[in-house]
């Protein structure tokens, strides 16, 4: 069977929850080890950068790499999709030209504000999971927005979905204090909704929701979790459950 929508993004973002796992979890010998890794990823971040810029490219993928400056980015009015998860990353303000992107990903980089997102109006697809922000009502404003996948430890409540009638595909990712879902009561637009990540286990908010189609939670075991599941499967809405990875 072909994977659905949901499916992927729900493997994106377990990938990406695994990377940050195994990084965690290493431990560097020496300084001279560090050092090189560093290196290495500055060396990876510069060579992928220079290609983009000779070529014109649309996408520019740094992911798991780095810059010594990421406000050199700011000139690329050619890059419509960016996608620096895993890097050093740490201001909007380095990228605040590219007012043409339609896709950003910065999921667990060093963000932690949302200072100037609302410049980004173009955005269709945002993915800052596995960061801890201190106020993420800025999403809220992006009007455009179709997709996002957000989370973090300071992610408690998504009153800022509500703000965002168009979005299609909401994952959460590493937001482990999140344990209410009222805020999606009725949301509009969403038709996947990827929970894996989350220890919330009252599902009644996604029943509302009029276009859902895909769901994706984790197995608490909960009896009440799991009446609400078969209430979801019911209405025709496909529900999988995620693998939850530990953490060292």
């Amino acid at each position: 069977m072909t994977p659905g929508p949901l499916h992927i993004y729900a493997l994106m973002a377990l990938l990406g929850t695994a990377l940050g796992v195994l990084t965690a979890c290493q431990t560097v010998s020496d300084g001279s080890n560090a050092t090189q890794w560093r290196a290495e990823r500055l060396a990876q971040g510069e060579a992928t950068l220079a290609a983009c810029m000779a070529e014109r490219c649309s996408t520019l993928n740094l992911d798991g790499q780095s810059l010594p400056d990421y406000a050199v980015l700011a000139s690329l009015d050619h890059v419509t999709v960016l996608m620096a998860s895993f890097t050093d990353f740490s201001d909007l303000s380095d990228i605040a030209p590219m007012t043409q992107l339609t896709e950003l990903h910065l999921g667990g980089t060093r963000l932690t504000e949302l200072s100037g997102l609302d410049g980004f109006q173009r955005l269709t697809v945002l993915h800052i999971q596995d960061v801890s922000l201190n106020d993420y009502t800025p999403i809220g404003r992006l009007n455009r927005l179709e997709e996002l996948a957000v989370g973090g430890a300071t992610l408690t409540d998504l009153s800022f979905v509500a703000d965002l009638p168009g979005l299609e595909r909401l994952i959460i990712s590493g937001a482990y204090e999140l344990e209410d879902l009222s805020d999606l009561a009725g949301h509009p637009g969403l038709l996947a909704v990827d929970l894996g990540h989350t220890y919330a286990t009252d599902l009644g908010a996604l029943l509302t929701l009029p276009h859902l189609r895909q769901v994706s939670v984790a197995d608490w075991g909960d009896a009440g979790a799991e009446a609400q599941i078969e209430a979801l499967r019911a209405r025709g809405v496909e529900v999988s459950y995620e693998v939850l990875l530990p953490v060292c």
